[in-house]
């Protein structure tokens, strides 16, 4: 032998030929192995970004919006509606775009996550300010100092990069839900 193992506790096993940075090795039920930059277990995936996000069915009533902040859906299980403006319950951020109502798709609900930020918000994402729900449904605003009880109730985590205010901005953040 050439020192490749095929075989871990007499099951053999073909192993991929090459692995991107940063990926780790994962496998079917059947013993196939790949290389993944986003593993998958169960219904749960680690992102790209460094996020735990989980699969839950899209009840905002249209396609989803990449980071797009959301809250359980009244009435119906494992479903997420958007947050509504200043909403003290956000459970996590929407990761895929696209995805339709009714149908399931990956909400980040802990570690890192791109945050749709209100539109032209005042101050703009900064890496240290912390990030919490805006008084526009499903979007972000930041700050910078002590933001009080009630702003406080609202916040969902720290930004980490700074970006220009502007239409649709994504900002990465990581997640701490009060």
């Amino acid at each position: 032998n050439n020192g490749n193992l095929i075989k871990i506790n007499n099951v053999t096993y073909s192993f991929p030929s090459s692995a991107s940075t940063s990926s780790i090795l994962t496998h079917t039920s059947g013993g196939t192995l790949t290389w993944s930059a986003s593993p998958t277990i169960g219904s749960n995936m680690i992102t790209e970004d460094g996020g735990f996000a989980i699969r839950l069915i899209n009840k905002t009533g249209s396609a989803t919006v990449k980071g797009t902040l959301v809250v359980a859906a009244t009435g119906s299980s494992n479903a997420f509606s958007t947050a509504p403006a200043n909403s003290e319950l956000v459970l996590g951020i929407v990761y895929e775009n696209g995805i339709a109502d009714g149908s399931l798709c990956y909400v980040v609900v802990s570690g890192i996550a791109n945050v749709l930020a209100k539109n032209s918000v005042s101050p703009a994402p900064t890496s240290s300010y912390w990030v919490g729900a805006s008084d526009v449904a499903g979007r972000a605003y930041f700050n910078d100092g002590n933001p009080g009880t009630t702003a406080h109730d609202r916040e969902i985590g720290h930004c980490i990069e700074t970006k220009a205010s502007g239409t649709d901005v994504l900002v990465k953040a990581v997640l701490h839900f009060r």
